[in-house]
């Protein structure tokens, strides 16, 4: 089994990665026979199998993003309450 796999990186990472002894340039296809590899990055967010259906991952990621920003947010909202208290004291 043989499959191209593009890795899409992340912000602030390096333009390329290394794995499993491969080398992949960020968004560049690079051709991949290993069958965990490929099955790993159809389930990972920063590489893409060409032909497979990224919108999925991509709305898992978004989700991910929403509920992550969602936390942060509360803990901002949180942290200016403490504050506040504090300064009524």
């Amino acid at each position: 089994m043989a499959a191209k796999i593009k890795w899409l990186g992340g912000p602030g990472e390096p333009m390329e990665n290394e794995w499993n002894g491969i080398v992949f340039e960020r968004d560049k296809w690079v051709d991949v026979s290993d069958a965990r590899m490929i099955a790993t990055a159809k389930k990972n967010r920063f590489y893409e199998v060409e032909g497979e259906d990224t919108n999925a991952k991509s709305r898992k990621a978004e989700a991910r993003k929403s509920d992550a920003e969602a936390k942060a947010e509360e803990h901002a909202n949180a942290k200016a309450e403490l504050s506040a208290r504090a300064v009524r004291k």
